[in-house]
């Protein structure tokens, strides 16, 4: 019996120590580690439903919404083994890399419509998709007026400076 109190001291001692360890070294062993959720889950929703409500003339109250955290993981991999933890870390708290961000979806049950938004964790749009049924009537644009929208929108709507990109060749 007293050698299995022993026994049982020695395994919560080591259990101890491992634990840590562990929270002095997840800085720099786990990537997750310099997630910042700072801002509200609610605010990044509304974030999310502003800028779709300004982008779509859509009643989303008949929409339901899920709303789930996800993680860019190849982007995480990658840079975690061309950086290594720490520097990617580094760069996901400086820069505000999106490589961690939350993803609303709106849509309707049984119907192919729906709305997908990307907000960061900072609380910036990441990304924006609205799927069609194939059958959907949609614009038959040119190559010169797609790339005037795209523009138009890159430089008015998320602030890039064009000049600080080269255009590549284009094709259909």
């Amino acid at each position: 019996m007293l050698l299995r109190s022993k026994l049982d001291r020695l395994i919560t001692l080591f259990g101890i120590i491992g634990f840590t360890i562990a929270i002095l070294l997840s800085q720099r062993v786990f990537p997750s580690a310099a997630i910042d959720l700072n801002v509200p889950r609610q605010t990044i929703y509304q974030t999310a439903q502003t800028y779709l409500k300004t982008y779509s003339q859509d009643n989303f109250d008949q929409y339901q919404s899920i709303q789930r955290f996800n993680e860019d993981w190849m982007a995480s991999v990658y840079l975690q083994q061309t950086l290594g933890i720490p520097e990617t870390n580094r760069l996901i708290e400086d820069k505000n890399l999106p490589i961690y961000y939350w993803n609303i979806r709106w849509f309707k049950p049984s119907q192919q419509e729906e709305f997908y938004i990307s907000v960061s964790t900072t609380g910036d749009i990441v990304s924006y998709s609205h799927t069609l049924p194939e059958t959907a009537p949609g614009a038959r644009l040119t190559l010169a007026a797609a790339q005037t929208i795209a523009e138009d929108y890159l430089s008015n709507e998320q602030g890039w400076n064009l000049d600080d990109w080269d255009a590549l060749e284009n094709s259909t």
